[in-house]
């Protein structure tokens, strides 16, 4: 009831705001997605650095704060003439196309799939609790660790949790805070999913895209396999392309009608998606150039000296909602370790402008770069990746990750959109499809579907487009209606497909191979009907997917729990409601070892086999008795702390 409140007073007082700067249904509605996902972000960061208080009651009045400011803002501006009502069907120069208001048969096909494909995630997400890698390894430890300290603070357990970007690990916050633990977490990236729709849509009628073109295109980018399962965990992608689509949808609006209120929101949508990931500034930086060169050529042909006036206050306000938005996680990495991309190395023309631990190449992308891959030109394992059917359907999808309706219909729709729009629509080249594809080239990995979401967005209003396109030649009218018609018995039969298949799967691993002996096999049939048949409460990560960790179920109250550095998933060790404390524990020696086991008054340790402390912990049985030993790892229970060796 605590987490519907919250919810709603959220998404109200986002309406409110939106209202306050919008007449325009689309605009409006956009704008509350935009500022519902602000909105949450700022809460919970008030409630947790200044407040240092972040408590369900903190939340819940911050949010009532946000939400008297929102209805004062609302009353003193809504009879203000500056409020105006643009039309929200228009290109960056003019329509391509007539934009029928008339919703056809094909649209409520798409509205009803959609909806299925939601609440379909919605019960995935709640169904099963976190299980991926990213998410028990960094994204949600940080939640965990300000849940458990009441506050924003540094020094979770492990370097990724301290030194990422966090603006979604902001939101999910406020999910995990307001519902009191875990069991709802998994609602986090399924409200950007419908963010995604609502800024699809928008950006679809912003380039002349009738209703019906919208929403196909945005049924069928949340029908895209990567797309549908990031909608039921708590990693960061889906957030990220739901910002940045957002923030472009205002873009596009204020290359029409240039306005501080539309420099306003694409500032604020732009600076979350830098706030979630430091790809962002690529995204960032090219919208903002395309964005400051359509208003500069504006006040050229304006000739009005005030236009210049106005160009510099709208740059200003976008720079300043994204800077609010998306500084401060680099700002606070940069007093700490000395660069604002820690722990990565940034090379600019041969130098090294920050220093760090590791390359973007040797860290990330290498070791998940399928074998397949290696030694090919770039443009190559795109195009393998772009080509390949899905053999599974995960969050980390490398190949196949936009699915079969991508490979036969939106690529070649991408495609020809792009020579069109090149040949026959300058305008629209320059302010929608040179940019994003330059954000695509630039991007690093541009062949891993979740790095790449945006892009699948842009190709699905690509291909919607070019059907609706067709279908205004008399002769090819029938075309135009069967393409989006045969897209969306594609999503359909991509789902039965995946159906089919998962029911013969006698086994599946949900963590990569190296942390295979502490995951559970069983088939994901087998997984359904266990965890429908468990209470929310005991339905765990450890009890469904990762048995070593059951023993953190079987606590009657707070411990202590440490673990060695190469031991995964520390999220688990915090409990279902952050009631643990939790800390990586490294020693040069035995010594250092035992002091910091009894100076930390630490409970319960797991260690790796291929750490120095787990031969300190094997050697001494009694102090350091075993619960569980498991593949290279070992779980004990500390029943007498040292100061030094046990003898």
């Amino acid at each position: 009831m605590v987490l519907i409140l919250g919810l709603a007073l959220t998404v109200a007082s986002a309406y409110v705001w939106s209202r306050s700067l919008f007449i325009g249904r689309l605009d409006a509605l956009t704008g509350a997605m935009v500022f519902f996902f602000a909105q949450t972000m700022m809460v919970v960061w008030i409630s947790g650095v200044p407040l240092h208080a972040l408590y369900t009651g903190t939340v819940l009045v911050v949010s009532a704060v946000f939400a008297a400011l929102a209805l004062v803002t609302y009353r003193a501006t809504r009879h203000n003439a500056t409020r105006f009502k643009p039309d929200t069907n228009a290109t960056p120069r003019q329509l391509p196309m007539a934009a029928p208001m008339k919703i056809e048969r094909t649209g409520y096909a798409a509205i009803v799939l959609l909806i299925v494909l939601l609440l379909f995630a919605l019960w995935l997400g709640y169904l099963l609790p976190p299980y991926f890698g990213d998410e028990l390894g960094y994204h949600l430890v940080s939640v965990a660790y300000w849940a458990h300290q009441h506050a924003i603070a540094e020094g979770a357990p492990g370097l990724w949790p301290n030194v990422y970007p966090r603006d979604a690990e902001l939101f999910y916050s406020f999910i995990y805070t307001l519902s009191g633990g875990t069991v709802f977490i998994h609602l986090s990236q399924w409200f950007f999913a419908l963010g995604a729709a609502v800024a699809i849509i928008g950006c679809a009628r912003r380039i002349g895209l009738s209703r019906t073109g919208g929403l196909v295109a945005a049924t069928l980018f949340v029908g895209m396999p990567n797309v549908l399962m990031q909608a039921t965990t708590a990693y960061v992608d889906l957030a990220f392309a739901t910002c940045f689509l957002l923030g472009l949808y205002f873009a596009l609006a204020y290359l029409k009608t240039p306005s501080w209120k539309y420099a306003l929101a694409a500032g604020v949508g732009a600076g979350m998606s830098l706030g979630i990931k430091a790809d962002g500034a690529l995204y960032v930086g090219i919208l903002a150039l395309v964005m400051l060169g359509f208003a500069i050529e504006r006040r050229r042909r304006a000739q009005a000296n005030s236009t210049a006036v106005l160009v510099l206050c709208d740059a200003g306000v976008f720079t300043a909602a994204l800077l609010v938005f998306g500084l401060y996680w680099y700002v606070k990495v940069w007093m700490t370790y000395g660069s604002p991309l820690y722990p990565f190395t940034f090379r600019l023309f041969g130098h090294t402008v920050f220093p760090g631990l590791y390359t973007l190449q040797n860290q990330v992308i290498q070791p998940n770069e399928p074998v397949k891959f290696r030694g090919s030109p770039e443009f190559m394992k795109t195009w393998v990746a772009w080509t390949s059917l899905p053999q599974e359907m995960t969050t980390d999808m490398h190949v196949g990750a936009f699915g079969p309706v991508w490979t036969y219909l939106e690529m070649p729709g991408l495609f020809a959109f792009t020579l069109w729009t090149a040949l026959r629509r300058r305008r629209l080249f320059l302010g929608l499809t040179l940019p994003l594809w330059l954000i695509f080239v630039f991007q690093p990995a541009n062949w891993w579907g979740r790095y790449t979401l945006s892009f699948g967005a842009f190709g699905v209003i690509a291909f919607a487009w070019i059907a609706e396109q067709i279908g205004t030649r008399p002769h090819w009218r029938w075309v135009g209606k069967l393409l989006p018609g045969l897209a969306l018995v594609g999503v359909v039969g991509t789902y039965g497909a995946g159906a089919a298949i998962v029911t013969k799967v006698k086994s599946m691993n949900v963590s990569s191979s190296a942390y295979s002996s502490i995951t559970t096999h069983r088939s994901p049939m087998s997984l359904l009907e266990l965890s429908l048949s468990l209470s929310p409460a005991k339905r765990t990560s450890a009890r469904l997917f990762y048995p070593p960790y059951r023993f953190v179920d079987q606590l009657a109250s707070p411990v202590t729990i440490a673990y060695t550095p190469n031991v995964p998933y520390p999220y688990l060790f915090f409990g279902q409601h952050a009631q643990n404390r939790v800390l990586e524990i490294h020693a040069s020696n035995g010594q250092k070892f035992y002091r910091e086991v009894s100076q930390d008054r630490i409970n319960y340790l797991m260690a790796a086999s291929a750490d120095k402390e787990y031969k300190y912990v094997a050697a001494a049985p009694r102090e350091f008795h075993p619960i569980e030993k498991v593949g290279g790892y070992l779980v004990v229970h500390v029943i007498r702390r040292h100061d030094t060796p046990p003898g």
